[in-house]
């Protein structure tokens, strides 16, 4: 993967970054069950019962957008 990451301050500023060459991609067996639950409670806690696109989840985003008049979600 040559892609490298970029680091950011709290204040959006590049911090430094992180090289691809020193990547390498796990299997989902090496990855600590914690981190997966961590995972799924910070980002999409029913990542297991849908097929990609949660509806209830772009539901609820859309009618928050709708009433602040943004895209806020």
């Amino acid at each position: 993967m040559p892609e490298h990451s970029v680091i950011l301050d709290r204040h959006g500023e590049e911090y430094g970054t992180i090289h691809g060459e020193k990547r390498r991609l796990l299997n989902r067996g090496e990855i600590p069950e914690i981190m997966v639950k961590a995972l799924l409670a910070r980002e999409d806690v029913r990542f297991f019962e849908h097929a990609g696109v949660d509806v209830r989840g772009l539901a609820r985003a859309t009618l928050r957008n709708i009433r602040d008049r943004a895209f806020t979600q």
